[in-house]
């Protein structure tokens, strides 16, 4: 009979706080992942890829896993799924519209694709990717590997055996009176949570540090440069004889007229019978950031086109070198020869078209270096006339440039990105590293401290290491009934969850002696002391 217990009570430890961490992360999870990332198949709007392939390094390899989002619109950059014979394609778009379908081609090559995806072939666009995660999704597919996944979710999600007869057994003995009373959880106990969480985020930030270090700090990215630019600018005069519409006998490039019906500024005409001849200075020039050695050689022919009938060629100006990076050169042509070669040409064929365009076409060819890279470039932009019996106008631009750009790769600081957001994989590193040193050394203080004061308290050690609760008695008669002295601590505690019992614990100067009544019978455990204690 047991005669008194000690106003110590201990309640018992919420263990399944390591359990409640993805169990919390589960359920935060899952809800998030059916509003943004549910499959298409169940009315969501992602489409998942397991890359496959080179096409896409270094923006994917082989065994990544890429989620997609469907998109109203698609452009120029975006890194697209769409299905093809044979399977899915994960490439960049590179050009096309979305009427016509998109042109799209892997990073790492030369060419586009042969498909054309319009939106509705489209699976979705790339959100974000995580490497090597298909890999391992495919290795999960395994019939060992479900069956693991299945039991970790019991173990997260089901109580342990015979939970709920305890909580029975134990509020029918606070009913019936039992004499002790609840107190306060001890220090070791109250630390298990924490300890639990700083547990956790070690292993995060161990997961972290191991993927961040194995991603490249620097990656090579080709980035387009211009190396330099061309420009030639045409000005022309033309000249005419005495009259009242032209005092000063010249019309210059800069005189303008207005258009009537659209009200914009054009080039003005001027009347056939009245012009004589064109002056044009053509100047060419080559700019560029980096250093520039050139030379070249400039030369210009004249065209007169009757539509697609009949076309006549002439020199203007045979090839002519230059030195440096620019070079200007002045041409002249005589209306008088070209009416009366028009004239002799309608005469002879009795074709009158009406209008004839007549083109200056010089060509200018540069070699050399610029920069470091060498260079042998052509030009050939054309300044252009509509000649009738009327009017003579000029229609060309007077100003034209082009560009000569070079893909260069570059090394540039690696980034991580996820959902919207990019880290550098540098400072991705110094985070994880630190934080998990950090968490490392706190659950490590934290499980030192809360092992030293398990070791000083036997009865919390027993509750946390057998899952019962514990009752310290001050005196208790083991001998009435039969008494069984079991051979280790652990079978009393299977045998006190086995019914729902209490272990109680009587400490005296033969030690401390553990025990579980069980109507007659009582099964004890007794731990001998090596100085008893002074009563």
């Amino acid at each position: 009979m047991i005669r008194s217990v000690s106003q110590s009570f201990i309640i018992k430890t919420d263990l399944s706080v390591f359990r409640k961490i993805p169990l919390l992360i589960t359920l935060f999870l899952i809800p998030s992942w059916f509003i943004f990332s549910r499959p298409l198949f169940l009315g969501g709007p992602a489409t998942y890829i397991i890359v496959s392939g080179i096409s896409m390094e270094p923006t994917l390899f082989t065994g990544d896993l890429a989620m997609l989002q469907s998109k109203e619109s698609y452009a120029i950059g975006d890194i697209i799924a769409f299905h093809v014979s044979g399977g899915n394609v994960i490439h960049r778009i590179v050009g096309g519209t979305a009427e016509e379908g998109f042109l799209t081609q892997g990073d790492n090559k030369k060419s586009v694709d042969p498909w054309q995806p319009k939106p509705d072939e489209i699976l979705g666009k790339m959100w974000f990717h995580i490497p090597m995660a298909g890999k391992y999704m495919q290795n999960l597919r395994s019939p060992i590997s479900l069956a693991a996944l299945a039991g970790l979710g019991m173990l997260l999600f089901i109580e342990e055996p015979g939970k709920d007869k305890q909580k029975r057994n134990r509020g029918k003995r606070m009913r019936s009176g039992g004499k002790g009373n609840l107190g306060n959880a001890n220090n070791s106990e109250s630390l298990l949570s924490p300890l639990g969480i700083f547990a956790f985020l070690t292993l995060v930030f161990l997961a972290g540090t191991i993927y961040s270090y194995r991603q490249p700090l620097k990656v090579t990215e080709t980035i387009t440069q211009t190396l330099y630019d061309k420009t030639v600018l045409f000005d022309y005069s033309i000249h005419t004889v005495p009259s009242i519409l032209y005092p000063d006998q010249i019309v210059t490039s800069n005189q303008l007229s207005v258009d009537e019906v659209t009200g914009t500024m054009e080039i003005q005409p001027v009347l056939t019978q009245l012009a004589r001849s064109l002056a044009l200075d053509i100047e060419y020039e080559l700019v560029s950031a980096f250093a520039v050695n050139v030379s070249g050689e400039i030369s210009a022919i004249m065209e007169i086109r009757a539509g697609e009938v009949w076309k006549k060629t002439s020199e203007l100006l045979p090839p002519t070198p230059f030195t440096g990076p620019g070079t200007s050169i002045p041409l002249s042509l005589d209306f008088d020869q070209v009416h009366a070669f028009i004239t002799a040409v309608e005469e002879e064929t009795d074709y009158h078209p009406g209008n004839y365009d007549i083109a200056i076409i010089p060509t200018i060819h540069i070699y050399g270096t610029v920069g470091n890279q060498s260079i042998d470039d052509t030009y050939s932009p054309d300044f252009s006339l509509v000649f009738n019996q009327t009017t003579i106008k000029p229609v060309s631009e007077l100003s034209y440039t082009e560009s000569k750009n070079l893909d260069q790769p570059v090394l540039r600081p690696n980034e991580v990105k996820f959902l919207n957001w990019s880290f550098p994989v540098d400072s991705l590193r110094r985070v994880s590293l630190t934080g998990f040193i950090l968490s490392f050394v706190i659950t490590l203080g934290l499980g030192s401290f809360v092992a030293y004061l398990l070791i000083k308290d036997q009865n919390t050690f027993l509750k946390i290491r057998y899952g019962s609760p514990v009752i310290s008695v001050k005196e208790a008669e083991l001998n009435r009934g039969r008494r069984i002295q079991v051979a280790s601590m652990n079978d009393l505690a299977r045998l006190a969850r086995r019914d729902g019992n209490i272990i109680f614990h009587l400490s005296d100067c033969d030690g401390q002696t553990f025990f579980v009544p069980d109507g007659q019978l009582t099964y004890t455990y007794q731990v001998k002391e090596t100085n008893p204690p002074d009563r």
